[in-house]
């Protein structure tokens, strides 16, 4: 599992950002002391083998009565996957097998429900979000086939509206996402941060930019409310600092290209005028006859009379 993948799970497995995916939306208001965990692993039995499945996360949703009414699902996406509606599916049907294992008389199933949370941000959503999608379905077969859909969110692409039905840190990551994505870094909005440690570390490793360790070990020094603005403020300066010191770094590196290509040069010309020289001494020719005897290109044989000062 990559460390994207962990930090990913990491926050959103916090009940009270899994509640702000599910309540995103959704006629369903779910809260955070509601939620348990369930069982990520599912385990079938095909062709004289068992074969794992893992989810990201997945959490029972009680009622008051403390009995299991839903399980919900979040899977998290960095990329578009094509088969991302199979294999929601696919874990669906699995739990669903679960429970028919253990199921007693009289007994009812469990719901389950998936939800996709993507978090790229150069690019939107372009695969199929439905099976039918990805089906060339036969006329005559169109209204027995039995579609099945995902509801991807797209974090960075969340229009104004959107963003402000949202609340707690799942806003904060939808609005640095966005910010991200239209390239705008300055103007932070004045918003609670709850999980600062498992934020930034999203937020490293989507960006693979350090600045962010450097955020968390100032924060962790800070007393009272973390604020994303406050958090945020020198963002634009960490990033025009790391651009000044890799544009002289890329010039140091450009100058010594530059001198090794310049010496080569130099070398070469200073082999050539030797032999040229040679030339002209043992056979007694001029330096235009010498050129001409070495086959010299012109280029060459103006460098040669540049250097004699012929």
């Amino acid at each position: 599992m990559g460390t994207k993948d962990v930090c990913e799970k990491h926050l959103i497995s916090l009940n009270d950002v899994f509640a702000e995916v599910w309540n995103f939306r959704s006629k369903v208001r779910i809260h955070p002391e509601a939620l348990y965990e369930a069982p990520t692993e599912h385990i079938t039995h095909a062709k004289h083998e068992y074969v794992h499945k893992y989810r990201d996360i997945f959490k029972y949703y009680r009622n008051e009565l403390k009995l299991n009414i839903a399980v919900l699902g979040v899977e998290n996406q960095t990329k578009p996957e094509k088969a991302m509606p199979a294999r929601v599916m696919t874990y669906d049907a699995l739990f669903y097998e679960d429970q028919f294992r253990h199921l007693r008389s009289g007994e009812k199933l469990i719901p389950v429900f998936t939800k996709v949370l993507y978090f790229g941000y150069h690019k939107r959503w372009t695969e199929p979000r439905s099976l039918s999608e990805q089906c060339r379905v036969p006329i005559e077969f169109a209204d027995q086939f039995q579609d099945y859909r995902i509801e991807v969110v797209e974090l960075a692409w969340l229009t104004d509206e959107e963003i402000d039905s949202l609340s707690g840190d799942l806003k904060v990551a939808a609005i640095f996402l966005r910010k991200l994505r239209l390239n705008e870094i300055s103007e932070w909005p004045r918003l609670k941060i709850q999980h600062i440690d498992e934020l930034l570390n999203l937020f490293t490793e989507i960006t693979k930019q350090s600045e962010f360790q450097r955020m968390k070990s100032e924060c962790a020094e800070r007393k009272g409310e973390i604020m994303m603005c406050d958090v945020f403020e020198n963002y634009k300066k960490d990033l025009i600092s790391q651009g000044m010191t890799i544009g002289e770094e890329r010039g140091e590196k450009r100058g010594i290209q530059i001198g090794e290509e310049r010496g080569e040069k130099i070398g070469e010309l200073n082999q050539l005028l030797v032999m040229t020289k040679r030339i002209m001494g043992k056979m007694g020719s001029t330096l235009e006859e010498s050129m001409r005897y070495l086959q010299l290109t012109d280029a060459e044989k103006n460098l040669i009379r540049g250097a004699v000062g012929a």
